[in-house]
């Protein structure tokens, strides 16, 4: 049976704790932490989802977006969640102009 080779992570190479606060900020400073946006549709011009908050949105730091539309079981719809290349590609798709907007959460 082959072993899978344990994934190299990125530690600290230090305990001091003051060393390891300043590598945290410069790691995080390379790989940003993951930017959460609500799709709020301020018009509905499909007359399909709504208007509010429509779905959510993961910015990652390589740049992907993730959006998630949760189940609306009132009306029969099944979550679901896709992969985009970036925010640009949601703004294109799900945008309507200017009718819907992400706003940034954190």
């Amino acid at each position: 049976m082959e072993t899978l080779a344990e994934p190299e992570i990125e530690v600290p190479p230090t305990t001091n704790r003051a060393k390891v606060i300043i590598w945290v900020r410069r790691w995080l400073t390379r790989h940003r932490e993951p930017r959460i946006y609500l799709l709020v549709r301020k018009e509905d011009v499909s007359g399909i989802s709504g208007v509010g908050v429509i779905a959510q949105v993961v910015e990652f730091s390589d740049g992907r977006a993730v959006m998630h539309w949760p189940e609306n079981k009132a009306e029969e719809k099944p979550e679901t969640t896709t992969v985009f290349p970036d925010l640009r590609a949601i703004r294109k798709l799900h945008g309507h102009g200017d009718k819907t907007v992400l706003v940034k959460i954190s």
